[in-house]
């Protein structure tokens, strides 16, 4: 995984908060604006953090957490 650490001016934030918007209005939006309205999203609700992720990636976690048992680890198995 990626990570920076992103400071966006007001202007820069209203401009790209603004194009997201139109490209909605528009149903011109793909993936990049969906990217930029996740991260917007979490900037209005005060999140200092955000992960982006795809799809792929969230179900490829998803499926490693329920995997995963602590204390549950397969045991060795014995040759005879």
């Amino acid at each position: 995984m990626k990570e920076i650490h992103l400071k966006i001016g007001d202007d820069a934030f209203r401009t790209i908060k603004d194009s997201c918007y139109a490209a909605g209005l528009a149903q011109s939006d793909g993936v990049v604006h969906a990217a930029w309205v996740k991260v917007i999203d979490a900037i209005l609700d005060g999140k200092t953090r955000y992960e982006l992720k795809t799809k792929a990636e969230r179900e490829l976690e998803s499926r490693e957490e329920k995997d995963y048992h602590p204390g549950h680890e397969p045991q060795p198995t014995r040759e005879h």
